[in-house]
Parts: C-alpha cells; structure tokens; sequence
C-alpha cells in the first residue's frame, strides 16, 4: 500500500507504535467474544440465585470477576485504539507537511516559465484537495488495522468452534470481498476523472474572480463564461462526482449488508449441509452479528485509501512536472558598472512569438525607458532582464561577466522588480526594520504618496492591505524603494495612477534612485515624460526598432521612418 509506505518512510516510529498497538487492540476486542459468551452461558446461574453478587453504587453485579475482566478489557482497547489513532494521526500531518514543503521547494526552485505552464490553479489543488484527501486516507487506516485484527481474532475463534464454518465463512468472506471491489472500481475511475475536471473547474473559479470587473460591463461575455466555460466545468464535475458517490454509496449499504447475508445463507442452508451444534450455530452467529461493525468499517475505509492513492499520484505528477534549476551557491558578486543585452533572444516552448535579437546597454545611474505598443514584447523582456527566463541565444553581461547558470541566482539578489502583475506581501520580508533610517524613509512615502491616512507601519509589515490596486501599487514601491537594490525595473508602474503620483514618481522618485547609482529600467507609455529619461529604447513585434539618447529620439524616430519609406515599408533592422 503506497500510502502506508510513504507513512512509514516519514514517521517509522509512529508508524511502528500506532501498528503495534492497533493490533493488540485489534486482538483484545477479539477476546470480548467469548468473555460475553461465558457471561451468557452463566446466566442460568444467575436466575436460580447461584450466582456471586457484588453490590456498586446500589447496583448489583452478577459475576464480578468476569465483569472486571470485561471492563480491563474495554480500558485497554480504548487505551491502546487511542495510542495507535494519535501515533498514525501525527505521522498524518507530518507526511501532509512534508508533501506541502516538498511543493513549496519545488516551487520556489523552479523556472517561472515552469511554473507558469504548470499553471497556478493546479499547484492550489494539488495543495488544498489532494493534501487532505491523503490525510484522510492516513486516518483510516488505524480503523482499518483494528478492524482487521479483530475480524482475523473472530475467524480464529470460529475455526476452534467449527472448522466447517470457519471454511464456509471464509469462502463467503472472500466473495464478498471481490463483489465489493466490482463498484469502488468503477467509483475510483470516476474519482480520477473528477480530479481531472476539479483542475478545470479551478482554473474556471479562477477566471471568474479575476475578471469580475470585466464580466459586469459586458453582458454577452458574461454569459458566454458563465455557459461554456465556469457552468461546463462545474455541471461536469457534478455529474462525475455523481456517479463516483452512487457507486460509493451502493458498494458500502452492500457492505452493510454482508453480515447479515452470511448469517442467511449459515442459518437457512449450510446447517442443511453440515452438522453443527445448536450452542456453536448461536455462538458463530453472535460472532457474525458483532463483526459486523469492524467490517463496515474495513468497507468504509477502502474509499478513502484509494481516493488517498489516486491523490498521492496527482501529488507525484505535480513534482515531476516541476523541473528544478541548476543550484548555484550565492556569492558577492563585483560593483558592476553596466549591463548589456548582447543579441538576446528568448522564445516560448509553445508559441512562435520569440523577443529579440535586442542589443542595448544599460549603466548605473541613468534611467532607460522601453516603449512600445501591446504585443511588443516589453513583458516579455522585462523577465528576461530580471533573469527569470533564460535567454535561449544572446547573453546578458554585468560589466564583462556573462551570465550563466554558476552565476544567475547571484545577479538576481541585486534587482527589484515590480512587474505589470506584482505580488504584495503583507511582511516586509528582508528589509531591516530595525534601522531608524528605513523607517524614516517608509514614513516619509507614506506620507508623499498619501496612504499615511490608510496603513501605517506593524510590527514586521503594513497594517492592512485592504487597499485600492492604486494604493496597494504604490505600497509596493515604497517596499521596493527601501530594499535597495542595484537594478530597479518598474513594468507599467504608473500605468493606474492618478497624475499627481505619476508626477511624483517620474519627477522625484527616479531622479532619486538615479541620484542613489542604480540602474533603473521603465516600462512605460507615458511619453510626457519621456524627456526625463537618459535612454529610449523602442521594442517592436520582439525586436529594438530604435534605441537612443531621449535628446536624439526625435531625430532617430523621424530617420527610421525615412529609411522604411525609402525601402518601401519592408522590415529592415535599424540601428542607431
């Protein structure tokens, strides 16, 4: 069993007290069988007034020895039922932790554009619905151990009682066991197409919140969504879950039904068949009668076993899917000066948009503004420049050392980025908030940019973030601004901000990182503010159409258009 395995890697101790106990838990409610049998076959002592009588609370007590015996009985099989649920339960949340940090190491060391083929809505289900369908897998199975104990316990008393019944029952046991088998078979392939469709249905929730705002202003799109895409997901996964719980449903009431059906064909046939004593039929069938609990149990556990299997195998095609980069140990790297773009190209695995070749060169204490329309490539590039995707032909150069694998992860530590789709997180995670200075500074922007009112500094982060896209926006560079980096890129910063914090930003925050050495790349359509760039770099369908001083920009642009009227609007790369 995959699941048990993988448990008793994680927590073999655990797992080795939790079986332990479980087993001798399972054979002492064995032995209740026969102390209750003994009780019954006394009872004629009891009636004639034979019996040992004890008196408790005002109570009688027939047999109080074999009473005592029953109750250390049922204290042990508490005591030890607990020990085995509690040791397996522990060595449940430890595999579940283990599984969510194996994720999250996965995650954080693989390639973004892995990632984003991965796609998030899977990496969330994977962490919210097979995670705990696995953990509820692990707590079925100290029942199940028990009850299999106590089931083989039973089958050991019968086969003393009457070795044609112990036969008998066993050849029923294990007929039952395979008709019982023939519906959670056809219950589990549903379930596998239902973790399919969840996927889908995830990915449609997605879409639904994220573009909310989008839907509300365009009622034909709204209701094309809503039919064939969120409501199809949605319809089918309730039709296959459907089936998956009718079969479900349908193998345990059969379930719930064995006993009795083993006790119809023992009482009304086999004792046609076989001599047995009135005594042993009573005894097997009130053996039958009190296994009927530890079975259904067994029967119920079967389900959640395998949906925890068929999970753990999602979980593995999640971790294989999610290729790793090759580690390289961070060390400081030297006070580079420049970067350069030389011939960078990168292209997607599943499109035939490729960005480049683009040649430029950016140096530190001078602003580089990259313009151009949609479809440019600007988003692209900037997770080139920020080194997440890997050039595929072309190099970047800090100074004269090309970046490679040995060295990629080094470089990163000196960007800041606050790309067009940013993150904000509620803690100002590696920012040393123990240095007045910083706190200054984040004081002094919260105030400039007129969110002093809204959040305030708490402890290791910002109050709220219960913000506008705005305001959350210009957070975001405030933390971004105190991490002091040498590379700043800022996709689209400005691009949902009212004209007084525009101003701000291109009139006093970029002069300032200027003034502060960094190398600073925008992203931008602002072209009022064009003028206050060293540096203009025009992307066009992937390619640089233009690159020049922003005090030769006007020329250059006025150029380039001579030269493709000249050549008759063909392509023609230009350089400046």
């Amino acid at each position: 069993m995959r699941l048990l395995s993988e448990l008793g890697k994680t927590a073999p101790n655990s797992v080795f007290i939790s079986l332990l106990s479980g087993a001798i838990a399972g054979l002492i409610y064995a032995s209740l069988v026969p102390v209750i049998l003994i009780a019954i076959e006394e009872f004629s002592y009891v009636l004639d007034g034979t019996a040992d009588f004890v008196e408790v609370l005002g109570v009688q007590i027939a047999h109080p020895n074999l009473a005592l015996l029953f109750l250390g009985i049922c204290a042990a099989i508490f005591i030890l039922q607990s020990v085995s649920m509690i040791a397996l339960q522990k060595s449940a949340l430890m595999l579940a932790s283990n599984i969510r940090k194996r994720l999250f190491e996965k995650i954080l060391g693989a390639p973004i554009e892995n990632l984003e083929s991965v796609g998030t809505s899977k990496l969330l289900v994977v962490l919210s619905t097979d995670i705990s369908r696995i953990m509820m897998g692990a707590q079925a199975v100290p029942g199940l151990l028990v009850s299999s104990v106590i089931l083989l316990g039973v089958f050991l008393y019968i086969y003393f009682l009457s070795m044609g019944a112990f036969l008998f029952l066993l050849v029923c046991l294990v007929v039952s066991v395979i008709t019982y088998q023939i519906p959670i078979i056809y219950s589990m392939r549903f379930f596998n197409k239902s973790r399919q469709e969840t996927d889908e249905l995830q990915k449609s929730f997605r879409s639904l919140l994220m573009g909310a705002k989008e839907l509300k202003v365009n009622n034909v799109k709204r209701e094309s969504f809503i039919k064939n895409e969120l409501l199809k997901a949605e319809n089918e996964m309730r039709e296959t879950l459907t089936k998956t719980y009718n079969y479900t449903i349908f193998a345990e009431n059969y379930g719930m039904l064995l006993t009795y059906l083993i006790i119809a064909v023992l009482v009304f046939s086999f004792v046609n068949y076989y001599s047995i004593g009135h005594g042993e039929l009573l005894g097997i069938v009130m053996v039958l009668l009190y296994i009927s609990g530890p079975i259904r149990w067994i029967l119920q556990s079967i389900a959640p076993i395998y949906r925890a299997n068929a999970s753990y195998n999602k979980v593995d095609l999640i971790l294989a899917s999610l290729s790793k980069e090759v580690e390289s140990e961070l060390t400081p790297v030297s006070n580079w000066e420049k970067v350069t773009f030389d011939n960078t190209c990168f292209s997607y695995k599943k499109s035939n948009f490729e960005v480049g070749p683009i040649s430029f060169s950016c140096r530190r204490g001078e602003i580089t503004f990259i313009v151009g329309g949609n479809g440019s490539g600007k988003s692209t590039f900037c997770k080139v420049a920020t080194l997440h995707y890997r050039a595929t032909s072309g190099n970047i150069i800090f100074d004269d050392v090309k970046v490679d694998e040995s060295n990629i992860d080094s470089y990163r530590q000196s960007i800041s980025v606050i790309y067009s789709d940013y993150h904000l997180f509620e803690k100002l995670h590696g920012i040393d908030l123990e240095n007045s200075d910083v706190i200054d500074e984040i004081n002094y922007w919260l105030v400039k940019l007129n969110l002093d009112e809204k959040v305030f500094l708490e402890g290791d982060g910002f109050s709220t973030l219960e913000l506008s896209d705005g305001q959350k926006r210009r957070l975001a560079l405030i933390a971004s601004i105190v991490e002091d980096k040498d590379f700043y890129l800022f996709d689209e910063w400005a691009a949902d901000q009212d004209p007084q914090f525009r101003e701000i930003f291109y009139k006093e925050i970029l002069p300032i990182l200027k003034s502060r050495n960094k190398l600073i790349i925008v992203i931008t359509h602002d072209d009022r503010y064009y003028n206050l760039s060293d540096q203009l770099v025009h992307l066009d369908k992937g390619e640089v159409q233009l690159s020049a001083s922003r005090l030769n920009y006007g020329e250059a642009k006025a150029e380039k258009s001579n030269f493709k009227n000249s050549e008759n609007n063909k392509d023609n790369a230009y350089e400046v």
